[in-house]
């Protein structure tokens, strides 16, 4: 009986030794007899420390990139990436971080990367041809700006950008001209947009809607000399038009 005794307790003893968890100690209130006391809370052991959330990193490094930390972005597009190596919205905020660098090679290359995993966000495209805009391959910038439409026909950016481009590069003016009044109508705060607009239209020869385009943008812009410009010439070449006799 004394034998069994001491083997029991002995046993005992190194189950408590060897015991993680504090909670079996303490289901009854009170400890064991012959047990090891349950550690503090801060030095109790830990397993293996779980993976950062990558939703969490992602909104983190959105963050980042909007207060200018473009090198915080990228690193934290990074950690992302190992995470899930084919994650869109990494390969997203990557190459709009390293954008916001002048990486532009590297840029694009993770944007691609991004519109091949999700070929259904406009945003991927919409990168992709502001960094081809900047690498001079105008042709294929319109055709990523058209894909973003594609996906989502009201990004106001994208037809601002188009618009841009279709204007000055491909000298399609009625073109530039319908995608600034989309810009203008789904983003109304713009004074760019109406700005351009207003020019567009008065190369045209729409000078009325010109002017109340100008003058929308000089409400949303008022510092904005050139739009200033552009309605005094109007209004002085328009008023010597009407003078002139027909």
């Amino acid at each position: 009986m004394i034998r069994r005794f001491l083997v029991l307790a002995t046993a005992t003893l190194f189950l408590g030794m060897l015991s993680n968890s504090p909670a079996k100690a303490t289901q009854t209130g009170h400890q064991e007899a012959g047990t090891a006391p349950p550690e503090p809370p801060s030095k109790m052991k830990e397993g293996a420390p779980q993976a950062p959330d990558p939703d969490a990193l992602l909104q983190e490094g959105e963050s980042m990139l909007e207060n200018g930390n473009y090198g915080g972005a990228s690193r934290t597009a990074k950690q992302v990436l190992e995470i899930k190596p084919n994650d869109a919205r990494g390969e997203l905020l990557l190459g709009r971080a390293l954008l916001a660098q002048d990486r532009i090679l590297d840029s694009i290359r993770h944007l691609r990367r991004a519109k091949t995993i999700d070929p259904d966000d406009p945003q991927c495209f919409y990168y992709l041809g502001k960094a081809l805009e900047l690498q001079k391959k105008t042709d294929e910038a319109i055709q990523a700006y058209r894909a973003a439409l594609e996906a989502d026909p009201d990004y106001a950016r994208a037809h601002y950008y188009l618009g841009q481009l279709l204007y000055y590069e491909k000298n399609e003016k009625e073109a530039a001209v319908k995608h600034w009044e989309k810009a203008a109508e789904l983003h109304p705060e713009n004074g760019l947009t109406f700005k351009y607009l207003g020019a567009g239209y008065a190369y045209l020869g729409q000078f009325a809607k010109a002017k109340k385009a100008l003058l929308r943008a000089q409400e949303l812009e008022p510092n904005d000399f050139q739009v200033t410009s552009m309605l005094q010439w109007m209004d002085q070449n328009l008023a010597i038009r009407d003078e002139t006799p027909q």
